[in-house]
């Protein structure tokens, strides 16, 4: 493979730094940003849209070896000199990382390998040699042209390897292999920065660079570790050397942890490809994602079956069969579920689910981050979007907003549902052509920055601004009834204990519960001093229970003494009688040092440290975490409280 440098035109070149600061402003990390958009790159070049075959991407992050560093020095970059050389013989030696990734069931960079040719497609030309051209198709997801650059972005020596094999402007299969080294030497005016690794070549007199083609595109492929295109494959692999992103960066050490790295990676596809997994909202073909750590797969949270994303999920399979049956999704509108179509001027811009449900528990990611200056670890950016942060408990309170080509756009952030216990889901589709021929997607897409993060629009009279408003007020609606004027009708306590039972993963036949923790006063004054966490719904052998953590974290000197108390509250507001011996009715098992985990009820009772409702907590327990543990109501939707006072 031979360098070639681009010389400077009279008219000047594009500026690629700026064009990679466009994607620093975003809340995105830097995994995120790069997953959103290579997904992207490859969803828009997928070959078979009428048979809705989707396409499989992968990512695999390796590590080199001698043979390949070898590979390096002598074929790919053996006439690399000066700084260029410098820069990539930090990156290409023995057990540095470098990722590949590679698409297959997408037409490949097919088209000519001159910008000045023209043909069916362009996609070599667009990826490699135009900067900045917007896409004509409004339902791409890289509608500026600029998402190529996270590849450069995610390249410490900004340098990366293609291997492609697409059909050629005579629509034979070929295999195409360029390097692509993005170097600019302060003050020099000769040349442009972007430099190929390639055959060059002279047409109509002048140097340019040409990709390698044919068997000895496959056989470079192979030594870089990429598989090969077999049969009728088509598709495209990309080598990124000397991978290095900014929120995986230790002290010391700005290459990437290869198992961190492939972690993070699998997490954010799932995190924002999720409803292309599930088919999108039209179920035109799936993205099938893997990603590899050398050649052990990396086994992503599943979901389908982890909270918060089971209800996304859920709401996302209602908007399908909405779409499948042009607008009738089957959804009955009540407390817990709604279904809502969203219009603009009498037509259709989209379909809006929301779901609520008891608070899960959350699957913690399995990458964290190293903070480079302390060296501390800290939560997965990711987190941030649809976990608290700190001491405080997880709720959900986001809906997903999707469009074409089927990622979110953005987790938008709305108000807590009104009970503690509660959280909810929310699915906004913007319908791939709406009523209008698909005017509303593409003013959709005009409306996002380049990073495709989020919809933002000045006009407040338009559609975006307008389908925004709705689902607010929607939304604020759903999680929060009792604004609305709620009923504190006793009638009501039976169909909210009923629509509760199905959202209990452990509570066959069960009712609503929600806790609250209240503050009391009382020894001389002195303000209580007792922290309690929202409450636990959990099963032990069939029986559902409610735990309730709390502690005295600082007596300073005093016992404290909390009292349990359960009553039935109304949804919306107000009370109800509860009859102690009627079967199913909530009631206090008693105080435990430790949460139980198994054995009968009668074990359980046997466990307690005091069955009283009163509890003193004396100063052998101060910091410790004590429980309440309450039998969960079965005909009920139940508040617990604990007041705490001192003396």
């Amino acid at each position: 493979m031979k360098l070639f440098s681009e010389r400077m035109s009279p008219t000047g070149t594009i500026n690629l730094d700026a064009i990679q600061k466009l994607f620093t402003v975003t809340e995105l990390d830097d995994i995120s940003v790069f997953v959103r958009e290579t997904a992207q790159n490859s969803w828009d070049a997928r070959k078979d849209k009428i048979n809705k075959h989707g396409i499989d991407l992968d990512y695999k992050v390796c590590r080199i070896n001698s043979e390949l560093q070898s590979a390096f020095d002598k074929v790919f970059f053996a006439d690399a000199t000066g700084e260029i050389k410098n820069r990539l013989n930090r990156y290409t030696r023995e057990r540095q990382p470098y990722l590949i990734v590679q698409d297959k069931g997408t037409i490949g960079l097919a088209g000519p390998t001159l910008a000045t040719e023209k043909g069916t497609h362009n996609n070599y030309v667009s990826f490699l040699l135009n900067i900045g051209q917007e896409h004509s198709d409004a339902t791409s997801g890289g509608a500026f042209g600029f998402g190529k650059s996270v590849f450069f972005r995610a390249s410490a020596p900004k340098t990366i390897l293609v291997y492609t094999r697409t059909m050629n402007v005579s629509e034979k299969l070929e295999s195409r292999f360029i390097g692509v080294t993005l170097h600019k030497t302060p003050g020099n005016t000769s040349f442009t920065g972007r430099h190929w690794w390639c055959e060059p070549a002279i047409v109509n007199g002048q140097e340019i660079p040409r990709p390698i083609i044919g068997s000895k595109a496959d056989k470079l492929a192979e030594l870089l570790g990429v598989k090969v295109y077999e049969n009728d494959e088509t598709g495209t692999s990309i080598a990124i050397i000397g991978p290095e992103f900014e929120n995986l960066k230790t002290i010391g050490n700005s290459a990437p942890d290869p198992q961190l790295l492939a972690n993070c990676i699998a997490e954010a596809a799932n995190f924002w490809y999720w409803p292309r997994m599930e088919g999108g909202g039209a179920q035109d073909g799936k993205l099938r994602c893997k990603v590899w750590n050398e050649t052990q797969q990396v086994i992503p949270f599943d979901y389908a079956e982890t909270s918060p994303f089971k209800a996304y999920k859920d709401c996302l399979t209602e908007i399908q069969k909405a779409v499948a049956a042009s607008g009738k999704s089957g959804v009955t509108n009540d407390a817990f579920k709604q279904f809502h179509e969203i219009k603009f001027k009498y037509e259709r811009v989209g379909y809006l689910c929301l779901m609520k449900s008891i608070r899960g528990d959350r699957q913690l990611f399995k990458s964290r981050v190293v903070d480079p200056d302390s060296g501390a670890v800290m939560s997965h950016p990711l987190g941030s979007i649809l976990w608290k942060t700190g001491n405080e408990e997880a709720a959900s309170r986001h809906v997903a907003l999707i469009r074409s080509p089927g990622q979110v756009i953005q987790y938008l952030k709305l108000p807590e549902c009104s009970d503690n216990m509660m959280e909810y889901a929310g699915v906004f589709l913007l319908h791939p052509e709406g009523s209008n021929g698909g005017e509303f997607l593409h003013q959709f897409t005009k409306s996002e920055p380049a990073a495709h993060d989020r919809w933002e629009s000045n006009n407040n009279t338009g559609p975006v601004a307008n389908t925004l408003s709705k689902i607010k007020d929607l939304v604020r609606d759903f999680a929060r009834p009792e604004s609305q004027g709620a009923t504190t009708s006793a009638s009501g306590l039976g169909n909210v204990s009923s629509s509760l039972a199905s959202l209990w993963s452990s509570g066959e036949g069960s009712g609503g519960l929600r806790t609250r923790t209240g503050g009391g006063g009382g020894g001389d004054g002195a303000k209580s001093k007792i922290k309690v966490k929202p409450g636990k719904l959990f099963s032990i052998d069939g029986v559902n229970y409610v735990s309730i953590k709390f502690s005295a974290p600082e007596l300073d000197g005093w016992s404290a003494t909390v009292k349990a108390t359960v009553k039935s509250v109304l949804y919306g507001g107000g009370n109800d009688d509860i009859s102690k011996e009627e079967e199913g009715s909530p009631r206090l098992i008693g105080w435990f040092e430790h949460e139980p985990s198994t054995g009968s009820l009668d074990v359980i009772n046997g466990m307690a440290i005091s069955t009283s409702p009163t509890f003193k907590i004396e100063q052998s327990y101060e910091g410790q975490s004590l429980c309440a543990l309450f039998l969960a109501p079965s005909k009920y939707w139940a508040e617990f409280n604990i007041l705490p006072t001192n003396g």
